[in-house]
This record gives C-alpha cells, structure tokens and sequence, in this order.
C-alpha cells in the first residue's frame, strides 16, 4: 500500500530548554536541523521495545531512538517535563497516546550535609546546591542559601538540606552543581 519512507540520521540530539537541538556526528558543532522549541512538540509516546521516543513536530514525525531503553524512558521523560504552560506555572502534560507508567516513575531524596574544602578566601560569601537527574537538562531542585566560614583553616559550608527529584526508576546518576551567591549578581557556578 501507499505509504511514506523516513530516512534515518545519526545526529547528537540535546534537550537545551525549551529548545531541542539537532548535531551532525562526530563533531557534534555544527546543528544539523533547526531547533525546535518543546511547545511545539505533540503526540509524544514512548516505544521501549524499540527504544524509540515518538512525537509531532509540526508537519513532521519524528523518532529519536536511543542506545537502550533507559536512555529511551530518559528522553520520553525530559521531553515531557521540558514542556510549559503558557503562563509558566509548571508542567503541562503533552498529548500523549501513551501515559507514563507509574512504574517508570521513581522520586528520591538528595541529602547534602556540608561543603567542605572551600579557599578560606571563599568563605565571606554564600552558597547553594543545586540538583537534577544527569540526564536532565533542568534544575530540578536548589537547597537555601547558607554562609560559608573556615573551620580548622578549611572553607565549610554547613548547607544540611534536601532536595526531592523526581524522575525514571533505575536512574542513577544525580548531578549536584555547587553555586556561590555574589551580593546584588546571579549565582555563579564554582564547582560540580
């Protein structure tokens, strides 16, 4: 029957909020594809047997099949909570063909107690933490900030806070982004 051939494309895909950007391999510099923002994404659906995730981009039908089907479930899930309402107040759920098993869904806590090994130099200003699952291109959680003082002639931060993320069962790898709070600036990243 009648019917539409795809043709398929190794590229380096990043999820860069709200932007979904498309690299030629290996160099992985030059975008291969315009970037497409995640607002106009649609019809986004997992196919784990085939580590596909599937979705609308305007006209066009697109798959990005990952090299397993955790990283499939990691995508399906960036894509899905990369997306806005349109006032910004949080997640809004896509038209899915395929709900998110609740299996697949997995929350955990990241407890940082202090941060130690700060240049004494370093210590008159504040800090925070930062968390998000590796694969996740988002903050998903930030600690308050807490001052930073010398402790024996080593820079401590005492932060003692939790974070909860939320994110795929089986996922492993949490990035943790240590900021330092300038007065009257933005934070500013000091370490991971």
């Amino acid at each position: 029957g009648a019917g539409i051939v795809g043709r398929w494309e190794r590229l380096w895909v990043e999820l860069d909020a709200p932007l979904l950007r498309f690299f030629a391999l290996p160099e992985r510099s030059v975008e291969r594809h315009r970037p497409a923002h995640v607002a106009d994404i649609a019809d986004v659906s997992l196919e784990e047997d085939v580590r596909e995730v599937r979705f609308r981009l305007g006209d066009d039908s697109v798959r990005l099949r990952a090299q397993d089907a955790h990283d499939a479930k990691g995508w399906y899930l960036a894509i899905w909570a990369a997306r806005k309402e349109p006032d910004g107040c949080g997640p809004q759920r896509p038209h899915i063909q395929q709900p998110i098993p609740p299996q697949l869904l997995a929350s955990i806590w990241v407890q940082m107690d202090r941060i130690r090994g700060l240049q004494p130099e370093e210590c008159g200003f504040e800090y925070t933490v930062r968390a998000r699952w590796a694969h996740m291109l988002d903050d998903a959680g930030e600690t308050e900030p807490r001052p930073a003082c010398v402790i024996d002639g080593i820079g401590v931060c005492m932060v003692r806070q939790q974070i909860l993320l939320h994110g795929v069962e089986g996922q492993h790898s949490v990035l943790l982004t240590i900021c330092q709070v300038a007065q009257g600036a933005d934070l500013m990243r000091v370490a991971y």
